[in-house]
């Protein structure tokens, strides 16, 4: 079962601390530690 956060935030700093860690969110992080893999237009 994935993880649930109770916000954006939240799950981009738990996919920033856990290596392998994917996550979906409706931006993108401007974060330099975290790869986005695509954006959906």
């Amino acid at each position: 079962m994935p993880k649930a956060f109770d916000s954006e935030a939240a799950l981009i700093e738990y996919v920033a601390a856990t290596p392998g860690a994917l996550g979906y969110v409706s931006h993108v992080s401007p974060r330099d530690d975290i790869k986005c893999l695509g954006v959906i237009k």
